[in-house]
């Protein structure tokens, strides 16, 4: 025979009583928080995974010595300065960059208050109109007694040709990276593997170095400090720099501008031009003078360096072919620097420049040619 155990109701209400005696209202709200938390971490799991694989990767590139701004995927930011004889010089550099690139790019444009409506138009009526821009008008009295050229080409003292200290008070929302280059400029290249340019921790900017050779015929024009800073000079002798030190050019540069304002280096610029107006500092050697002499001061041993594929120079000095044909060719960037302009009368290589030239509306401003093909040497 079996027997089947049958509690009582007496029994039942007995063990309901003690069950709701063992859960309290603070143990409910125990399991309530823990429920809550578990849920919350299941959730934040994943991304606090990706966090991670993103921190390793932004820690890899600082050990690589990658700066800040590097890690700061986006638009590339470009800043180029003109006046009127170089606003057309300009608009090809603009064109050649907005071709050559399908990355975003946000040009900041820099040229004389009486320019502003003129470059706009120019913009505005022709295909650059879809690019990302602003324009500003420079102000030349933050210049106002601080320009004495000493030697080399008298257009060298043209206040626009300063503007490049002032990026900081014209764009203060620019704070990390941008680039530089001057309007006599054409990119064959991508923007944005310039933009990727490696830039030393601690430093503030890239240069192309005047000793560096990617040709035969690159190291044509070498330049040391001395070839631009007198070193007699009692505050030079203070600085203890090098006279045989390799010169940059300051035509073409990546820069990271937290840094630049960290280190005060358009106070120091400033500096360096209120003094030469009193003393020798710069503009009597062989490179004369111009913006480039107070940036080599105040950025000594502050700069990494660029490769030379991104600013081959050299192409206004001269009417004679520096370079062959395959290698401009295969050139990130030509600059044509010295008196030798390619939308003047003569210049080498001028066909390429003329790819990228964009008639101005207003016919105020037209290519000029001596030689026919020219260029084409």
């Amino acid at each position: 025979m079996v027997f089947i155990y049958e509690p009582t109701l007496k029994q039942k209400k007995s063990k309901m009583a003690l069950i709701s005696a063992r859960i309290t209202p603070k143990k409910v709200a125990v399991v309530v928080a823990v429920v809550w938390i578990l849920t919350c971490v299941y959730l934040w799991l994943p991304n606090s995974q990706t966090k991670k694989a993103e921190d390793k990767k932004t820690m890899a590139l600082r050990l690589a010595g990658y700066t800040s701004s590097h890690l700061n995927n986006g638009t590339v930011h470009v800043v180029l300065t003109a006046d009127d004889l170089s606003l057309i010089g300009m608009i090809a550099a603009v064109n050649s960059i907005h071709r050559n690139t399908k990355h975003h790019v946000s040009f900041h444009l820099v040229t004389t208050e009486e320019n502003v409506e003129h470059l706009r138009k120019w913009i505005e009526s022709t295909k650059l109109k879809t690019i990302e821009y602003e324009i500003h008008a420079f102000h030349t009295e933050w210049l106002k007694g601080r320009i004495k050229i000493r030697g080399g080409r008298k257009q060298l003292g043209q206040p626009i040709n300063y503007a490049r200290y002032y990026v900081p008070q014209m764009f203060p929302e620019l704070k990390g990276r941008i680039i530089y280059i001057d309007s006599d400029c054409i990119v064959q290249g991508d923007i944005a593997d310039l933009n990727k340019t490696r830039i030393r921790r601690g430093h503030v900017g890239a240069f192309s170095e005047d000793c560096n050779s990617v040709s035969k015929r690159f190291s044509n024009f070498k330049n040391t400090y001395a070839s631009y800073i007198n070193f007699r000079n009692p505050s030079i002798k203070r600085m203890n720099l090098n006279p045989l030190a390799c010169s940059f050019n300051t035509g073409v540069y990546v820069v990271d501008m937290k840094t630049w304002i960290q280190r005060n280096i358009t106070v120091k610029l400033s500096h360096w031009l209120r003094l030469n107006t009193r003393q020798e500092v710069y503009g009597s050697e062989n490179g004369g003078g111009g913006a480039q002499p107070p940036m080599m001061i105040a950025l000594h041993k502050k700069y990494s360096s660029l490769s030379p594929i991104w600013n081959v120079r050299h192409l206004g000095t001269t009417l004679g072919k520096l370079y062959a044909r395959a290698f401009i060719q295969r050139a990130k960037i030509l600059h044509w620097d010295g008196r030798f302009k390619p939308w003047e009368r003569q210049a080498q290589f001028a066909d390429i420049w003329d790819k990228y030239y964009i008639p101005d509306p207003s016919g105020n401003f037209k290519v000029v040619r001596r030689v026919k093909n020219m260029g084409k040497m």
